[in-house]
C-alpha cells in the first residue's frame, strides 16, 4: 500500500511510486476546468486508492488506500460529454464520483514475456485455436527456455514469466521451470492452465513452494453439462473449480480467469462472474472471443455480437461493482458501450514456434468498414470468418472518438 503525504495539487506534476499525476488546463465544451491525467506508468495492478479531492485540494487518506482519478470527468458528466480517461471506465468513474469504486485497474502487459513450453493437453476443448496445430508445433527448448532467462538477468526486460502451451502442468519439471524463472530475476510466474490438476491440494502446495504465484484457468461455462461438453472430458468442470478451490484456501496465489465467447457459452457469462464471485483471490477475468485461425468458421462456434453484447456487458458491471478486474479480447469497442474500456487487447511478447503466426495471420483481424475514422486504440475489428458468416454490421458498428 502507498504511504501517504497530502501534496497540494493545485498546478503542476504530482509524483507517486508507480503513478504521475499531471494537472492540465483542459477546455470541455468551452468550459475551463482543471484535468488531472493519468500518466506514464499508472497505478500497479494490486494498489489501491481513492481521490476525494477536487482541483486546487489536496489528496487526503482514506484508510490507508488512495484511488487515482480524474475529477474533471464530474463537470463532464454533468454537461453530458464524456472523454474516457484510460485505464478508469466510465463506469468505473460513475462510481468514484459517487464514492463507491474499490479501485482503478491498469493492465501492463509489457511487463510479462510469454513462453510456450509445451503441446499436449487431456482436454478436447472444442474453442481450442492451436487443436489441429498442437501435433505439429515444436514447443521451446531448454536451451531457449535458458536464454530467455540469461536474456532478462542481463536487461531486466520483464517482470513476470508466463509458462504456457496446451497443458504445462502435464510436464513434470514445470516446478523446476518456475524455480528458474526466480533465480533468473522475475517476480511472478504465471501458468496458463484448464486447473484439473490443481484439483490435488498437495500439487498447488508444491508449484506455489517453486514459486508460481499466479494462475491463468481456463473456464468455459457456468455449470457441469456445458463446461464438460465444451472440453469434451467429463467430471473436468468440477476438478477446475476445485483446483481454483484449493488457490484460494492457500491465500497467496493470484487467480486469473478466461471464458472463451462462443456460441455456446455467450449466454453464460453472467454466470461464469456469479460461480467465481466469492472467490478473495480472483484478481481478473478475461472473456475471449472466439477465433478460428481461419478465414471460415467451419466449426460453426461463432456467435453475433450483437447477441453476444447485452450478456458481455453485464458481466462486465457485475465485476465492477464486485471490485473485480476485467479484460475482453477481440470484440469491437463500439459495442460495449459504457463498457468500452474493458476491452485491452494488449498482450505479452509471445515466443512461440514461428510457423503459428502464419496460421493465426489468416483470421484477418483489423477488418471494419469504419476502420480509416475510428480512433480506437484497442479494437481489432472484425476479422475475416466473423464477416463472412455474419457481415460487416454497417448500421450496428460505429467510429470511436479520435
Amino acid at each position: 500500500m502507498y504511504e501517504q503525504s497530502n501534496p497540494s495539487i493545485s498546478s503542476g506534476c504530482f509524483e507517486h511510486e508507480n503513478s504521475s499525476i499531471q494537472i492540465q488546463p483542459s477546455d470541455a465544451q468551452n468550459q475551463s476546468v482543471t484535468k488531472l491525467e493519468i500518466a506514464s506508468s499508472r497505478i500497479n495492478t494490486s494498489d489501491y486508492s481513492r481521490l476525494i479531492s477536487r482541483p486546487g485540494e489536496d489528496f487526503k487518506e482514506d484508510h490507508r488506500k488512495i484511488l487515482t482519478v480524474c475529477a474533471w470527468l464530474e463537470l463532464q458528466f454533468k454537461s453530458g460529454f464524456y472523454e474516457s480517461p484510460s485505464p478508469l471506465s466510465k463506469a468505473q468513474a460513475q462510481h468514484v464520483l459517487f464514492g463507491q469504486c474499490e479501485f482503478v485497474y491498469s493492465s501492463d502487459h509489457s511487463k510479462y514475456v510469454e513462453i510456450t513450453v509445451h503441446f499436449r493437453c487431456n482436454l478436447k476443448c472444442q474453442h481450442c485455436m492451436i487443436l489441429d496445430s498442437m501435433h505439429w508445433l515444436k514447443p521451446a527448448s531448454q536451451n531457449e527456455f535458458d536464454q530467455l532467462m540469461l536474456e532478462n538477468q542481463k536487461e531486466t526486460k520483464w517482470t513476470g514469466l508466463i509458462i504456457t502451451g496446451s497443458e504445462v502442468t502435464l510436464r513434470k519439471d514445470l516446478p523446476d521451470l518456475a524455480r528458474q524463472a526466480r533465480e533468473s530475476g522475475f517476480q511472478h510466474v504465471r501458468i496458463q492452465t484448464h486447473g484439473m490438476r490443481l484439483a490435488n491440494l498437495d500439487y498447488c502446495k508444491m508449484l506455489i513452494d517453486a514459486g508460481i504465484d499466479e494462475y491463468f484457468v481456463s473456464v468455459t461455462a457456468d455449470h457441469a453439462e456445458l463446461h464438460d461438453r465444451i472440453t469434451g472430458v467429463k467430471g473436468s468442470f468440477d476438478r477446475t473449480i476445485q483446483g481454483i478451490q484449493n488457490l484460494d484456501s492457500l491465500g497467496t496465489a493470484r487467480v486469473l480467469t478466461n471464458t472463451v465467447i462462443t456460441g455456446l457459452s455467450y449466454q453464460s457469462l453472467p454466470g461464469v462472474v456469479d460461480l467465481l464471485a466469492g472467490f478473495e483471490n480472483l484478481e481478473r477475468m478475461d472473456f475471449w472471443t472466439y477465433w478460428p485461425m481461419s478465414e471460415k468458421d467451419n466449426s460453426d462456434l461463432m456467435v453475433s455480437h450483437l447477441d453476444t453484447a447485452p450478456f458481455l456487458r453485464k458481466a462486465i458491471r457485475m465485476l465492477s461493482d464486485m471490485g473485480k478486474k476485467v479484460e475482453v479480447k477481440n470484440f469491437p469497442q463500439c459495442l460495449l458501450g459504457s463498457e468500452a474500456d474493458a476491452l485491452i487487447n494488449d498482450q505479452p511478447e509471445l515466443r512461440i514456434d514461428p510457423r503459428f503466426w502464419d496460421e493465426f495471420n489468416r483470421n484477418g483481424f483489423h477488418q471494419c468498414v469504419y476502420r480509416d475514422v475510428c480512433g480506437s486504440k484497442q479494437c481489432l475489428g472484425l476479422n475475416a470468418a466473423y464477416a463472412d458468416r455474419f457481415g460487416w454490421h454497417e448500421p450496428d458498428l460505429y467510429p470511436m472518438p479520435r
